[in-house]
């Protein structure tokens, strides 16, 4: 760059122009009703905001303020049921709470448990000690199999 000296010097300690000062004062404003907004408004709404605090700025300059500084609204989704809880009705009580079996294969019972990020689920023929199926999955797991072990006097895996 073929700039002197005392050109760069000059330019370096040469104040502010007024619409840079007007642009560091506008992003600042910008700044606090994002963060007001726990940086969920976007330009659209700070707009209205800063006219409504009595600043005349155009949707555009927020939009080109916004970008410059990297301020970008946090997308909040609508929470939305994906289950039709009411309609749901439970499958009747064939054991009757009778746990107990007299001989093995006679009665099966599962259950499934969360805590946390994990899921446990298992499938008991009860009689036995044993259990047929069980599974443990992480939210994150991709792959969630079955390992069976197969309790019938013939050798057959239970489905």
């Amino acid at each position: 760059m073929e700039v002197s000296r005392s050109g760069y010097y000059d330019w370096r300690d040469r104040p502010a122009s007024a619409r840079a000062q007007r642009h560091r004062g506008l992003t600042a404003k910008i700044r606090g009703y994002h963060k007001v907004s726990r940086d969920t408004y976007g330009s659209p709404r700070i707009h209205t905001d800063l006219l409504e605090s009595g600043e005349r700025v155009g949707e555009n300059t927020v939009v080109l303020r916004m970008q410059r500084a990297g301020i970008v609204p946090k997308t909040v989704r609508k929470f939305r049921v994906t289950t039709g809880s009411r309609k749901t009705v439970p499958g009747p009580n064939l054991l009757e709470q009778q746990f107990t079996a007299l001989r093995t294969n006679q009665r099966w019972v599962s259950d499934i448990t969360a805590q946390g990020s994990i899921s446990h689920g298992a499938v008991k023929v009860t009689g036995s000690l044993k259990s047929l199926q069980w599974s443990e999955k992480t939210v994150t797991d991709e792959h969630n199999r079955f390992k069976k072990q197969s309790l019938c006097p013939s050798g057959q895996t239970q489905r």
